[in-house]
């Protein structure tokens, strides 16, 4: 039987400006009520007998001025989880920078300011802390950043898109670096899917879709081999330069372990035509046939150790037991590659992002139910289907 930490995750994305048309944030612990019942949200997961939480620090509160930090929330919640025998994967970064840093990831000292912040909350859960998550999904942000104009510092091109991306590469690299050099081990996490089109109209684009969610990992690492028709499209939208592919070159790390994020319902999609020829996604659900194929060709490129750092089916609780039921099976019994954890994410419902651009509806219209808790922290049914998969699998 194979070694598989069993974990679950807080939605922890962080995104402190308000929206210019709305005046809303988008904290997921104040929104889910984390702040509040962090203890009792620990509990809930020990209780089912997860051994491993992702969890994530808000940069923005922990360092609310420039070079000052307060860990007294942290400090607090990391003591509770070690009491409770639970391994944190620590999320540094989950989306959003401090309201200080005015240009986000476009201001210049990005890279410098999230090396400093990383240094600091390492060393200061040294000893405490071995798993370490230096960025969540930089496609991700990228994309709401520098492509979708969602969050700051709301950008809508591809060349937006690349230059946040690098901004964010050459971050990772060195905050990698103040990882190792305090003996904890990175889990770089990126999405984990892509685009498919029959239509040779959409051709490049699913492959631009599909490479955008790989990119991070072959800068991170130096890589451009196999990618030149990627990295040709890159430069030619001017957000990537020849400068930053030498500097990436010149900082490049291996990426220790890899994060598979994977949503069955909807991490790959189909692109076809509507009735005028624009493009139109719709969700290619081949489940786990599908999480076999992005472990495949991410086993084959990069040959590390990889884990599940997020998995979960929306609203549908039916689906939800199928998908522990199959994706666990898939993990422990028949997965042929590396990969050391699994984890439902979010184990709390979340509320979906769209929450924070409507200037009329509450929270309560956006709920996200992922979970195995409810907002009210009730357990669903497929609480109990996770907890006996752990017994067996121990």
């Amino acid at each position: 039987m194979k070694d598989i930490l069993f974990a679950a995750g807080i939605e922890d994305t962080f995104i402190a400006d308000p929206y210019p048309q709305t005046g809303k944030v988008l904290d997921e612990y104040d929104l889910t009520g984390h702040y509040d019942n962090w203890a009792k949200d620990f509990e809930l997961i020990a209780g089912l007998g997860i051994s491993g939480l992702r969890w994530g620090i808000p940069w923005y509160r922990i360092e609310k001025e420039k070079g000052k930090f307060d860990f007294s929330f942290a400090d607090k919640a990391i003591e509770k989880l070690d009491s409770l025998n639970i391994t944190v994967i620590l999320d540094l970064m989950h989306y959003g920078c401090p309201l200080w840093m005015k240009d986000a990831f476009l201001d210049e000292a990005y890279p410098e300011r999230v090396c400093r912040y990383t240094e600091a909350v390492l060393e200061h859960y040294r000893g405490s802390i071995h798993y370490v998550t230096p960025f969540n999904e930089p496609h991700t942000a990228a994309e709401f950043c520098g492509k979708l104009a969602q969050w700051p510092p709301y950008k809508n091109s591809d060349e937006y898109y690349f230059r946040i991306m690098a901004q964010i590469v050459k971050g990772a690299q060195e905050q990698t670096r103040i990882a190792r050099r305090l003996g904890m081990e990175t889990v770089h996490i990126e999405c984990s899917g892509g685009s498919f089109s029959d239509d040779p109209r959409f051709e490049q684009l699913a492959y631009v879709d599909t490479m955008k969610q790989q990119c991070f990992f072959d800068f991170l690492t130096g890589r451009t081999d196999g990618i030149e028709r990627f990295v040709s499209y890159a430069l030619s939208t001017k957000g990537l330069s020849e400068k930053d592919l030498n500097e990436f070159s010149a900082g490049k790390t291996d990426i220790g372990i890899m994060g598979i994020n994977f949503y069955p319902q909807f991490s790959f999609k189909d692109i076809k035509a509507d009735s005028e020829g624009r493009p139109v996604y719709s969700n290619h659900a081949m489940w786990v046939d599908d999480l076999d194929r992005i472990l495949s060709f991410r086993f084959r490129r990069y040959n590390c150790p990889m884990m599940i750092t997020e998995t979960s089916v929306r609203d549908d609780e039916k689906l939800k037991a199928e998908w522990l039921q199959d994706s666990v099976s898939y993990i422990t019994k028949d997965c042929a590659f590396p990969v050391t954890a699994y984890t439902w994410f979010p184990i709390i419902d979340m509320v979906d992002w769209e929450y924070r651009l409507d200037p009329v509806r509450g929270k309560e219209e956006y709920i996200a139910r992922f979970g195995l808790f409810d907002s009210s922290r009730q357990a669903r049914d497929a609480a109990a289907v996770y907890e006996r998969l752990i017994k067996e699998n121990e």
